[in-house]
């Protein structure tokens, strides 16, 4: 994972698209209310004393508010970008890059189920970044770790569309049939 630049430049490499990713109303507001109520919470409890106000105690209070804030701020900050070089899911302060030359097939998802939650998730050598339960983007990659990284974009196939435009004179990628179904010319996707 590497840190992200400011200046519209991941590690060197031209960001070619960016997307937020997609949210619910309801995530949304699940989350703000979450927030809200570990705040007014920590607020009611520090203010009015109402429990027991030892250092020890308080601190950890503070820090539950502060660690909820850094995860919500993570995962509400979740965008999917391509470079010249490479796939990127970020999370703040993380970055996940899959380079081109490692891609080895794209393809749509259907409906991921609620079971899956929220988030950035491991299975096994899957990666997921989950921001929402939709169509999503499955990525092959030839090395590494993970075999296949889950994205929920906005719009999957007009995001494999654009990884297949951006990257036609590096690599070529051809169209299978079925749900919008990319593979690396001579390499076989399972």
């Amino acid at each position: 994972m590497k840190n992200i630049s400011i200046d519209g430049v991941s590690e060197g490499r031209n960001i070619l698209y960016e997307e937020k990713a997609p949210f619910s109303s309801a995530t949304q507001w699940i989350v703000i209310l979450g927030g809200f109520i570990l705040a007014m919470f920590y607020f009611l409890q520090f203010f009015f004393s109402l429990v027991d106000r030892s250092p020890g105690r308080e601190t950890i209070r503070l820090m539950v508010v502060v660690l909820y804030s850094f995860i919500m701020w993570s995962f509400l900050g979740m965008k999917f970008r391509i470079t010249d070089k490479s796939v990127e899911a970020v999370m703040p302060p993380f970055v996940y890059s899959i380079p081109l030359s490692e891609i080895t097939g794209m393809r749509t998802i259907e409906n991921i189920q609620w079971q899956a939650g929220w988030g950035l998730w491991v299975w096994g050598d899957r990666l997921a970044f989950i921001s929402m339960h939709k169509d999503a983007v499955e990525v092959g990659k030839g090395k590494g770790f993970f075999k296949k990284v889950l994205l929920t974009t906005r719009d999957p196939e007009e995001f494999i569309d654009m990884v297949n435009r951006y990257t036609q004179n590096k690599i070529k990628f051809k169209k299978t049939g079925g749900k919008n179904v990319l593979k690396k010319i001579n390499q076989t996707w399972a």
